[in-house]
């Protein structure tokens, strides 16, 4: 299910979210890395539902900066394109300070290059937008599961 900005996008989403309880063992943090906002906040209402903390960043520097600073988070939905730092860029600077966060990369452009540039800068994984709701709760269900 993919959500859109639509009336009808929000509430499908709210009826999918709404009638799982994903029931997570840990408390688990999610760092949110994207130029758009719209993603940012759909992104961010969706973890809210899933009792889930979820901290943003507007592009790849707010996030390492994030991490320089000393915070922690069990995954990483990082965006490609984006001001002052892209993702890629950012997935390496991470991985070279040796940050082990599961790191799914992002990305409206879904080409097979795309998904390995993401994976040859050190992401775990790499999923086309719109981000789903089906994919958020199984990607959380797996980190939760593996720590």
């Amino acid at each position: 299910m993919a959500f859109s900005g639509s009336s009808s996008g929000y509430k499908k989403m709210n009826n999918f979210l709404n009638s799982s309880d994903p029931g997570f063992k840990n408390n688990l943090r999610v760092l949110v890395v994207d130029d758009d906002k719209m993603v940012r906040n759909i992104t961010m209402a969706m973890l809210r539902t899933l009792k889930v903390e979820g901290k943003e960043a507007v592009n790849g520097k707010e996030a390492v900066d994030l991490f320089i600073a000393g915070e922690n988070f069990n995954l990483v939905l990082m965006d490609r394109e984006m001001p002052v730092m892209t993702g890629l860029e950012a997935t390496k600077y991470l991985r070279g300070m040796g940050v082990r966060v599961k790191l799914v990369g992002v990305s409206a452009c879904s080409t097979d290059k795309e998904k390995q540039d993401f994976l040859n800068a050190g992401a775990d994984e790499f999923f086309a937008k719109p981000m789903t709701c089906a994919k958020l709760s199984a990607l959380l269900q797996e980190v939760d599961e593996n720590l």
